[in-house]
Order: structure tokens, then sequence, then C-alpha cells
């Protein structure tokens, strides 16, 4: 798959999926790109290296959902889109619900 994104892109890819590109940025990229980090915190939970597994994925997440969009968004002519700002809303809100809940529930956030 990844030669395949490599050689026609995402349009390209999303085409022969019969998706929108949008979609497959959104969902599909993601999860390929953190099966490695995802991988290597199950090996470590198994080998009782908690600490190093959750420095791993907070890592990946971090650099992934942050430093890489902010450097495309500066560097790129990039407009936002309806469908792009409906998907921030629903995180924002997915991420408030679960804050509620959480606070709730007697969880510490």
């Amino acid at each position: 798959m990844l030669t395949i994104l490599i050689q026609l892109g995402v349009d390209g890819v999303a085409g022969l999926l019969g998706i929108s590109a949008l979609l497959l940025s959104l969902l599909i990229i993601p999860i390929a790109t953190e099966l490695p980090e995802k991988v290597n915190s199950i090996l470590w939970i198994r080998r009782e290296k908690d600490t190093l597994a959750f420095g791993n994925i907070t890592g990946a997440m971090v650099f992934q959902g942050n430093l890489l969009p902010a450097t495309g968004i500066a560097l790129t002519p990039w407009q936002a889109r309806i469908e792009v700002l409906s998907g921030v809303l629903v995180t924002l809100a997915a991420a408030g619900w679960l804050r509620l809940h959480s606070r709730a529930n007697g969880l510490p956030v």
C-alpha cells in the first residue's frame, strides 16, 4: 500500500479505494503511520517496560499530531475547507465530552 500511495499520491489511492482523499488523510494514513509505534509499545509492555511504551506512544502522537500538520500548514497555501473545519469541531466536541465525563466519574484529568 505504501508504494502505491507514493506512486499515485493520496488523490490516486483515494480514487482507487472509492473514498474521499480527506477521509483517507484523516483516518487511514494516521493508523498506518502509527502501527510501528503501536507494535513497539506492545512488545515493551510484554517485557514490563511500560514507561518506554507510554513515552513512545505519547511522543509519536505529539509529533504527528502537532509538528507535521503545523509545518504543512505553514509551508503551503493552505485554505480551510468546511470538511476540515467540521472535522476539527467534531474532534474538539469529543475531547470536551470525554473531559466532562471523566471528571463526572471521578477520574483526575
